[in-house]
């Protein structure tokens, strides 16, 4: 008699947390890179990245991007991360008439005189 092991675990998965990033007013999208990126393991060591909607450093357009990794075993067990990217235009700057003269203010609060 032979007894095979049935592998029916599925990897574990070190998922990241949602990403968000602000840009300026009208620019569509950026690039995002994440921090790091999911990885999984599993009982028989061997995992492989079956597949990815998005990678660090792609492009992102405005919004919020739902991002999928799926991971698999050698058994075709699968587990998957998912989280999401959400690119935000920034507010218009606020515009100062002061004697005589026009200012901007940015997003750090310093003038600059136009």
């Amino acid at each position: 008699m032979h007894f095979f092991a049935v592998d029916d675990e599925p990897p574990i998965v070190n998922c990241i947390e949602d990403i968000s990033t602000t840009i300026p007013l009208n620019v569509g999208g950026t690039t995002v890179s994440f921090l790091r990126e999911p990885t999984a393991t599993d009982n028989s060591r061997q995992v492989e990245l079956a597949s990815q909607t998005h990678a660090s450093g792609d492009f992102f357009v405005t919004g919020t991007t739902t991002v999928t990794y799926v991971f698999r075993d050698p058994s075709g067990n699968t587990a998957d991360c998912v989280f999401t990217v959400t690119v935000v235009e920034g507010t218009c700057p606020d515009i100062v008439w002061r004697s005589g003269s026009l200012f901007i203010l940015d997003t750090q609060s310093v003038d600059k005189k136009l």
